[in-house]
């Protein structure tokens, strides 16, 4: 294959640079794919196919270039080798991108700037250098030996070059990294370049007359390599914990966190549409709770507390070990554990992990989403309409096409039954699901669009992306920009994708209880059914959620099915928290060694043992900064409390809310301007802000990896 480029001329070698670059970037895919499923992000493989193609037409526009370049260096300097130099150029265009993209987004003015030119000038320093040990290395080689070695330099490099994206997302990219995955991140990428030039000797030392020999031996020390750098990546973030009980007989516990579906737009809960069948058959055979609400608007504050029943825990935005979850409670007593969790900002380096065996988390890790958005060629599709507009946009918004494909309710639903089903007969476990699919972007899939969207227009779903700068917005800007000029059919649109949406997830759900049913532990298993918060669709002149301590953000729904233990078709009216949750579970399963929360067991009133108390007071909080450039939303700090008919917000900004919930239960006529009464409640208010140790509310630093994540899902820009 390394005829010189004087016998195929300048076409000829153009042709093979186009070749040899998508065999290169198209194998750097493959390697990609491989450290990803060697850390557990998994993505089903007709993702992967997709993405690869994707690489490989990349490939092809580096190979062209770098085929250009090698014919003009081969006039000047006619000893070098053609194949040999255009691999080396490839492989040096894509690590100059690979690795500069991130430094000059992060880190660097424009790109004349004095900064950037010293920079970007070590850069491509360093990577000329790349390109002569490619060349040095691979010169000598022809035929299928050559192409042999070329695929297992791009294996070996695209580990390499993957290795670091992971390093440089979850471990350099979090301030609670520990220094083992760190160390092993690094190991793994020294590691693989060392390989590399290995296999290079070690194949450049029998190629002679064995050529095909050499070349076999140099893809084989390349995956061996690979293998190599997945033994030392370490996927455990935390400590052990140590079994203070058996948990013969306990009863299997499944947790269902449905992301951001409001509590009204289930059937149980009264909502028309029937959009929620195999849910309101849980709630039919369970306990519905009427008022729970969350205790924070939005995912992580909501899940943190809920999962350890402490208030305090949603006031940072990684999940301290201090801090006993449920699964670590389970597990103490005997349980197999396992997460499956559709938000990446509760996925790993979060901490909300601790005590679980298995997870399966957002996968984040692919290098063509920080530059898809910036080739010319993909808003030159948009704009000449080539393929559909929604298409653009799911190749384009980041989080449809990674987290709404790879991790979808149907997708998470059949790795939480492969685990299950792996559990030996008898073995208790406890499954913690967190379900993305009525988050937006609301891209529902068929037969739920026709039937609960019907006709409408796609791109609705995709509202909050801005296609002119090629990202999403912010919810904020979206607020103050966009949702001005959506007119109420553009809303009942949206809301029918966001139904559609919850359809979808209803379905699969059913999968799972039917799953159980056919498996014959439905009766030895409980099912929590929640939400984290809801959403707003344009009420109080706000959208999505993170804005206020509104109804329809904070009021969730909560239906817990425990056959034997609680009654079938109970509803309880008195006011819940998501924090009572987990005391109620240990409860139901006689669970041993877990710590005392904030939270009350809810197993007495759920059996109708204890009179139901409407004025019972629950709490909420939002904790953010004021944002002066946005002062449409609601700015500050708030805290919230409710009793009866009465809910009080205090603002930090003095803009406090009082309702009356008897006369406007959906709280939309603040009575505070009005002279309303909020009874006890800010005294309510006050004592259990201390007793939680809010009394002094600051914005804590977020470590990159966190910012990356908020900003994904549209909590800051």
């Amino acid at each position: 294959m390394n005829t010189s480029d004087r016998q195929f001329g300048f076409i000829g070698t153009i042709l093979r640079g186009a070749l040899l670059g998508g065999l290169a970037i198209g194998f750097y895919g493959v390697a990609e794919m491989k450290v990803n499923e060697m850390v557990g992000l998994t993505q089903p493989l007709r993702i992967w196919s997709f993405i690869i193609g994707v690489y490989v037409v990349l490939g092809l526009g580096f190979g062209i270039a770098s085929g250009l370049g090698s014919w003009m260096l081969r006039r000047l300097a006619p000893g070098l080798r053609g194949d040999a130099l255009t691999l080396g150029g490839i492989w040096a265009g894509w690590t100059l991108i690979y690795i500069g993209l991130p430094i000059n987004d992060r880190y660097l003015p424009g790109i004349l700037a004095p900064k950037s030119l010293a920079v970007n000038s070590l850069l491509a320093l360093f990577c000329l250098g790349l390109l002569g040990l490619i060349h040095r290395n691979l010169a000598g080689r022809r035929g299928l030996h050559f192409l042999l070695s070329a695929i297992a330099t791009s294996f070996c490099l695209g580990l390499m070059l993957a290795g670091g994206l992971y390093i440089d997302m979850f471990v350099a990219g979090s301030a609670e990294a520990t220094t083992s995955p760190l160390l092993a991140g690094t190991l793994t990428f020294v590691g693989a370049l060392a390989l590399w030039i290995l296999f290079a000797r070690a194949a450049g030392s029998i190629s002679g007359a064995r050529p095909l020999l050499g070349g076999l031996a140099s893809l084989a020390i390349a995956l061996g390599g690979l293998a190599l750098g997945g033994s030392m990546v370490q996927q455990s973030e935390h400590a052990p914990v140590k079994v203070i009980a058996d948990g013969a007989g306990k009863p299997n516990v499944i947790w269902l966190v449905t992301d951001t579906v409001r509590a009204d737009h289930l059937g149980t809960y009264g909502y028309a549409k029937p959009i929620s069948p195999h849910l309101d058959q849980l709630g039919t055979g369970g306990v519905v709770f009427e008022k729970a609400i969350s205790q924070a608007p939005w995912t992580i504050p909501s899940h943190w507390q809920m999962v350890t029943g402490r208030y305090a825990a949603g006031k940072s935005k990684v999940l301290g070990a201090e801090f006993q979850t449920f699964a670590e409670v389970a597990k103490q007593n005997g349980y197999d554990t396992a997460g499956f969790f559709g938000n990446y900002s509760i996925g790993r380096r979060s901490g909300f992990s601790q005590g679980l065996d298995f997870t399966v988390d957002g996968p984040v890790m692919i290098f063509f989403h920080l530059l898809f958005d910036k080739l010319p060629l993909t808003h030159a599709l948009h704009a000449l309409g080539v393929v559909p507009d929604d298409t653009i946009l799911r190749w384009l918004h980041r989080h449809t096409f990674l987290e709404g494909e790879s991790v979808r309710s149907n997708i998470l639903v059949s790795h939480a039954i492969d685990w299950i089903d792996e559990r030996p007969a008898g073995q208790p476990f406890f499954v913690l699901m967190n379900f993305m699919d009525a988050h937006d972007a609301y891209d529902p899939p068929e037969p739920f669009r026709s039937r609960f969207a019907p006709g409408v227009d796609p791109l609705l779903g995709f509202v909050r992306y801005n296609p002119e700068d090629g990202d999403s917005i912010d919810s904020d800007t979206f607020i103050r920009d966009r949702l001005p000029k959506l007119k109420e059919r553009d809303w009942r649109d949206i809301v029918s994708l966001y139904d559609a949406e919850i359809a979808f997830l209803d379905s699969q759900i059913g999968r799972l209880l039917e799953h159980l049913r056919e498996k014959g532990v439905e009766d030895d298993t409980i099912i929590v059914l929640t939400s984290d918060h809801g959403e707003l669709f344009g009420e109080h002149g706000l959208a999505y959620h993170f804005k206020s301590l509104s109804e329809e953000e904070t009021h969730v729904p909560l239906i817990i099915r425990a056959p034997g233990k609680l009654p079938a078709g109970q509803r309880v009216k008195s006011p819940v928290e998501l924090n009572d949750i987990v005391p109620t579970l240990v409860e139901l399963a006689a669970l041993e060694g877990a710590e005392a929360g904030d939270g009350t067991s809810l197993v007495t009133l759920a059996r109708g043992d204890q009179a139901e108390d409407q004025n019972a007071v629950v709490f909420t909080y939002l904790v953010r900064e004021p944002r002066k450039k946005f002062p449409h939303t609601n700015p500050g700090h708030l805290l919230g409390a409710r009793s009866g008919n009465r809910k009080y917000v205090w603002s930090s900004t003095g803009m406090h809310e009082i309702y009356d919930l008897d006369a406007d239960p959906n709280a939309h006529d603040n009575l505070e301007a009005k002279g309303g009464d909020p009874g006890d409640l800010p005294a309510e208010l006050s004592s259990w802000r201390e007793r939680v140790q809010l009394e002094e509310i600051q914005e804590e630093k977020m470590d990159r990896l966190t910012r990356e994540k908020l900003k994904a899902l549209g909590y800051i820009d």
